[in-house]
Parts: structure tokens; sequence; C-alpha cells
């Protein structure tokens, strides 16, 4: 990309880092199995959603974009159902937190393939995705601008997963827990309830996902 570029990168890894780094399904699932213990399955779980938003960035770069702007009502039919699912999940984990019965974690996939085939269910990523894609390959439609707007993603979302999962960590080696307290699941219920609010308001035009 042109060096012009650079500030262009800079500020989508910075968007793109400060909205992943926000309480979402990932991070939830992410700190929920670094407090377990399982650091097999927690790293295998942050592959799978670190493939899925890359992944979900490539298909944005070849075609979803202007099957978007064709079909508008599509998108608004994803963002809709993914908003409803998370809305459900952070009810659920609010109730079962405020009743003082164990994490479901049936509520949230935790797998590799699981996950990675989340992020294409996950609100959240395409609209970071559709906005990322659409402002890169306006200055480079070309194979770098691809590679590059992958790294940034790939990059932003190990970061992010890396503190919330060091995060988890702290419960395991200080408190010595084998799931998040009760307090701590009420606050990531709402929170999730809160995004899925939010994806909701910048899908039907209001200010864009931060």
């Amino acid at each position: 990309m042109e060096s012009a570029s650079a500030e262009v990168l800079t500020g989508l890894f910075s968007l793109a880092f400060v909205a992943m780094i926000t309480p979402g399904p990932n991070n939830v699932v992410a700190m929920s199995l670094a407090v377990s213990g399982n650091l097999r399955r927690t790293v295998s779980a942050c592959g799978g959603i670190v493939s899925g938003t890359v992944c979900l960035v490539v298909v944005n770069w070849f075609g979803a974009i202007s099957i978007f702007e064709a079909l508008p009502v599509l998108r608004i039919a994803i963002v809709g159902m993914g908003s409803a699912y998370l809305m459900w999940c952070g009810t659920a984990l609010f109730l079962n937190a405020w009743r003082g019965k164990a994490e479901q974690e049936h509520l949230l996939p935790s797998s590799f393939w699981a996950l990675a085939g989340f992020q294409f269910t996950n609100p959240k990523a395409w609209i970071l995705c559709v906005a990322a894609a659409s402002a890169v390959q306006i200055r480079d439609p070309g194979l770098a601008g691809l590679i590059a707007l992958s790294a940034i993603f790939a990059i932003a979302s190990v970061v992010s997963l890396s503190i919330w999962v060091s995060i988890g960590r702290l419960f395991t080696a200080h408190r010595g827990r084998t799931r998040a307290p009760r307090w701590i699941r009420a606050v990531l219920g709402l929170a999730l309830i809160g995004t899925s609010a939010m994806v909701v308001v910048s899908a039907t035009g209001g200010p864009p996902l931060s």
C-alpha cells in the first residue's frame, strides 16, 4: 500500500483493537475457558476465533460487501439474528449468575471449529469487517491490501484475547477458582446485552461501533 495509507492502517488497528477488547462473546468464551484451567482448550478456542475472523475478512473482501450493498436486508437479517442470540446469551448468563447457578457452557461455542464458524454469525465482527474492508479497498484493492487487513485483524484479535485470557488465569492462580465469580459472570452478561444493543444501533444508522 502507499506510504500515505500507513495512517489508515494504524487507525484501523486501533478501531479493531478497541472493538475486540470490549466485552463480547469471544472474550467471554476466552476468559471462561482460562478460568477453567484448561490451557489446551483455551488456546484451541482462541485459534478458532482468530482463524474465523481472518476468514470473515477474506469473505468480505471478495464479495460480501457487494452483496450487502445489493441486498441491504440480508445484512440487517444477519445483524438482527446475531444480536438476538447475543442478547439471549447475555440474559441467560446474567440470570444464572444472579441465581447462583453454574455457567452453562452450551450458551456459547467453545471448540476451534465451532468458534471459527461462529464468527460468521457474530454481528459485531460483521460490522467491523465490512467497514474495515471497505476502507482499505478504496485505497488498495489488491492482494497487498487484503494481506495487510488480515494481519491487522489477526494481531488485534490475538492481543485482545490474550488480555482476557490473562484476566481469567489470574482468578485461577490467586483464588483457586474453577469458574468466574458470580459478579464477574453477571457483569459479562450485562456487557453482552449492551453489546448487542450497540450493534443494532450501529447497523440501523446510529453512531459507528467503537
